[in-house]
């Protein structure tokens, strides 16, 4: 009976589907296909070309095999529907639909499988799922965000109370960088979803530079605990609003040393952690003593004066033979405006090349290199008294040297 009536809808022209077979309001029709569903369906899956179905009519026409997922599968794969409400349909159909993205809202979607598929089963477990189905069926719901993230930003359109644990979800799991990004990029994700969290030291790294992460302190100390390395990203990113939280002068030698290389950072709260440095002896760290000298030449240009207790710092780096010339300059002119005295900045003279070491000597004129670090560095001479006159000339400059007044 069900294949003369698909073969006479069929002569009309046109696929038959359970969908158009339902508009025209048949009497008994449901009660006909009920007797043999599996009939009815191999009947409609004959027909080559995918059936135009609806999520009403696909849900009652699978749930009349649900018994059978292999049969299941085989009709949702032949019909192109999509589905914009998952309630009705059996488990696998869930997955199905996630996995060939046959859904007409991410966001909704990805709400129903979260709550039905992966938070109710570990609340209330009706039967023991063993880790490799769990896997597999967040594999699923991972995959399908990642693949549709720009619309998953609506994920967080409503307020929702599972939205912290789900945002705690996705950070944990194995959805890419990139595509957490992409997903976060409506939204902010603090020490509610953060706290506590059992995630790689790159995780967390990652989420220090995330523009969705604000700035908190819980945050922060998770970072420090679980990725120290990722504290100076982190502080320097959010600086606006971590600078009151931190106390300058007790920050890790390493987290200086890569926050004195930030523009955004001001000078002056750099010098006060370089205070710090000094005051408890770890100035001298290998991480952080070699950007001394950039720190110096942005004080410099900003014309800024560091901390006086890193004068005798600043002077003994200004000698290290293991610096450029530019770098010895800049530490040279901070020292000069800390008032180092003549034999301190004779010293430092004497490590420069370019005809510096020679106003040392009794030459009464000496000529020094044009530039605008080495005519800085001559007036910075002369205002402490250390060379007479500066006479710039086309290719260099002529400095006249000084006998007296040096002490």
């Amino acid at each position: 009976m069900m294949a003369l009536i698909l073969e006479t809808f069929a002569d009309e022209g046109g696929d038959v589907s359970y969908k158009r077979l339902r508009a025209l309001s048949l009497a008994g029709l449901d009660s006909l296909i009920e007797i043999a569903p599996e009939d009815f369906i191999f009947e409609l899956m004959k027909q080559q070309r995918k059936l135009q179905e609806d999520t009403e009519s696909l849900r009652y026409i699978l749930g009349l095999v649900e018994d059978d997922q292999k049969l299941q599968e085989d009709l949702f794969r032949h019909t192109e529907c999509l589905i914009d409400d998952l309630e009705g349909f059996t488990d696998n159909i869930w997955e199905k639909a996630l996995e060939l993205d046959r859904v007409t809202s991410v966001p909704n979607a990805a709400w129903s499988y979260y709550i039905g598929m992966i938070v109710r089963p570990t609340e209330t477990p009706s039967e023991s799922i063993d880790k490799e189905e769990q896997d597999r069926i967040r594999d699923i719901f991972t995959a399908f965000l990642a693949r549709n993230a720009r619309e998953a930003q609506r994920l967080w359109d409503d307020a929702r109370d599972e939205a912290d644990d789900l945002k705690a979800y996705l950070v944990a799991s194995e959805i890419d960088d990139d595509s957490l990004d992409e997903i976060f990029g409506s939204t902010t994700v603090g020490p509610e979803s953060l706290a506590g969290l059992n995630i790689s030291a790159d995780r967390w790294a990652f989420l220090a530079q995330a523009h969705f992460v604000p700035f908190d302190g819980q945050v922060l100390e998770e970072i420090v605990n679980n990725a120290p390395a990722a504290e100076a990203a982190y502080l320097i990113r959010c600086w606006a609003d971590a600078r009151d939280y931190v106390d300058l002068r007790k920050l890790d030698p390493k987290t200086v040393g890569l926050i004195s290389a930030a523009r955004i950072v001001p000078i002056g709260d750099i010098a006060v952690m370089w205070e710090g440095l000094v005051e408890r002896e770890e100035a001298v760290h290998a991480a952080v003593v070699g950007k001394l000298a950039l720190v110096c030449a942005r004080a410099n240009a900003e014309n800024f004066i560091m901390p006086r207790n890193c004068r005798s710092i600043i002077a003994s780096r200004a000698c290290d033979a293991s610096l450029s010339q530019r770098e010895k300059q800049e530490l040279l002119h901070q020292a000069l405006k800390l008032h180092v005295d003549w034999a301190t900045t004779s010293s430092m003279l004497g490590s420069l090349s370019g005809g510096y070491a020679e106003l040392l000597g009794d030459k009464r004129t000496v000529r020094l290199p044009n530039s605008e670090l080495d005519a800085r560095l001559c007036q910075a001479l002369n205002d402490r008294g250390f060379v007479g006159k500066i006479k710039p000339e086309k290719d260099y400059i002529t400095v006249y040297t000084k006998r007296v007044g040096r002490l």
